[in-house]
């Protein structure tokens, strides 16, 4: 770390590290329930430190997965990109939810636009790889606003709100039985501490922000 990057995070809030670990940790779930590649093989370390810190009891392991291997992009391609019938699980809200799935995907969808992101155009906006990166992107975003680093005025309480919101809305409406359903399904051990660690972080995550939009 160079002496400006210590300087910088030195002047960090304890509330502004948290919310930086926050968004990483999102940033690393994501990668975790992406195709498993080359980014995600060498961050697995990170990821363990970081659910070892939080959650001792999930027992993330000592070692890295060889998540390159043929055996794990067969078990993601059948399992959760949903090519295996029987055993599929597939990322995505509107597989977990009752009602209109356009109604929601299009809600999904403007939570992003209102923030100025757009989707790819072979991209759903409801695959947990999104929305885990949507979280990641409002809590860095967070972070940067209440140090005025945004030029356009935005208030830190506009992005604690969105992640509130999004939270309840949406994350916590399917992904605990999406990841629940993932462990019943699978005996991977990364993507059983994956998808144990998710469902707990994101629900503790709304005790966190519900606590700073109700103090901001």
């Amino acid at each position: 770390m160079s002496g400006q990057a210590a300087l910088e995070m030195a002047n960090l809030t304890d509330e502004e590290l948290i919310d930086i670990n926050r968004s990483r940790l999102y940033r690393l779930l994501a990668l975790g329930f992406g195709f498993p590649g080359k980014e995600l093989n060498s961050s697995q370390a990170e990821l363990r430190e970081v659910a070892a810190t939080l959650y001792p009891d999930l027992d993330p392991g000592e070692r890295n997965v060889n998540l390159l291997a043929g055996r794990i992009e067969s078990l993601y391609i059948n399992v959760i990109d949903g090519h295996d019938q029987k055993r599929a699980c597939r990322p995505y809200e509107t597989a977990w939810r009752s009602g209109d799935r356009s109604m929601q995907q299009w809600e999904v969808k403007q939570f992003y636009t209102l923030f100025g992101l757009k989707m790819a155009n072979n991209e759903l906006p409801d695959h947990i790889v999104s929305e885990l990166e949507f979280m990641h992107f409002l809590s860095h975003q967070a972070v940067e606003a209440s140090r005025g680093l945004l030029g356009g005025g935005d208030s830190m309480r506009r992005f604690v709100h969105a992640q509130k919101d999004f939270l309840e809305r949406h994350l916590l409406q399917w992904v605990p039985k999406y990841c629940a359903a993932l462990q019943e399904k699978l005996d991977e051990p990364f993507y059983l501490q994956l998808a144990a660690l998710t469902a707990r972080f994101i629900d503790d995550d709304l005790d966190w922000v519900t606590a700073q939009y109700e103090t901001g």
